[in-house]
């Protein structure tokens, strides 16, 4: 049994699918749990690897900028403090004008964007293909003269074609926004992005017919540094114009360079 094809390729704002995406989207639900109280503020309280973590991921800028035009709200940061369910934790309280707390909604972020807690968890979905091998899902198309493509439509429904067509665009823009990144990486280290010059001497040497180091490697690491280039980018510009867009891969969480599902 295998989920759907959407469970691989999400798309929102970076620079981390668990400690941005899933932070924002805990967010939101929670906006959403208090939407009839008389919420005066709200207080965040973010736990474990969230907290260690979580400025450099900018995991507060991620909640304040769904929370904070509602409501004033504030982030508490326990870094020694992990909760039983998941290291990931987040308590979101809201309070009224007394001090009173109206609300409280423990979540964690489990990874790719995905929330849980002791009542629900995205993660547990309807499996949308029973064949959970290539030998199967070959001998089953082999039998019905079927193609790849159709067999993932008999399974996902049509509506797939549109989702696809998003990420893919959503990856050319993060491509383009990689090239036209400048500057510097955020941070102590004082890093000079290089993407740009890089892909200036590709086009000059496929013009001169050169092969440079750089074009000895696969065009997909190319992309993949000029995606992780565009989505550090984004770090930079994210309080004052939330730019870009960030497209989570199989692993590009943990080393900032997406790899293709094949290589999973």
């Amino acid at each position: 049994m295998m989920d759907s094809i959407k469970q691989i390729y999400k798309i929102g704002h970076g620079p981390s699918s668990s400690h941005t995406i899933a932070p924002m989207r805990a967010s939101e639900m929670f906006l959403t749990q208090i939407k009839e109280l008389p919420v005066d503020r709200i207080e965040v309280t973010l736990y474990g690897s969230l907290a260690a973590t979580g400025k450099g991921h900018m995991t507060d800028q991620a909640i304040l900028s769904v929370l904070n035009h509602v409501y004033p709200t504030s982030i508490l940061w326990e870094p020694r403090v992990e909760l039983t369910f998941h290291p990931n934790g987040m308590k979101f309280a809201a309070f009224d004008k007394e001090g009173e707390e109206l609300k409280e909604f423990k979540v964690y972020s489990i990874g790719g964007g995905t929330l849980a807690n002791e009542t629900f968890n995205e993660q547990v979905t309807t499996p949308v293909y029973e064949l959970s091998t290539m030998a199967d899902i070959m001998e089953y198309l082999d039998k019905r003269g079927l193609s790849y493509w159709e067999y993932v439509e008999r399974c996902e429904g049509p509506d797939i074609w549109d989702y696809l067509a998003e990420v893919w665009e959503v990856m050319k823009q993060s491509v383009q926004e990689g090239l036209a990144a400048e500057g510097v990486l955020p941070g102590g280290l004082r890093l000079r992005l290089l993407q740009p010059a890089w892909a200036v001497e590709v086009q000059l040497n496929r013009h001169t017919g050169q092969v440079s180091e750089l074009q000895g490697q696969c065009p997909d690491s190319w992309y993949g540094l000029l995606i992780r280039s565009g989505r550090q980018r984004a770090e930079c510009c994210w309080w004052t114009c939330r730019h870009g867009s960030y497209l989570r891969f199989v692993r590009c969480d943990a080393c900032g360079t997406p790899i293709s599902t094949g290589d999973a």
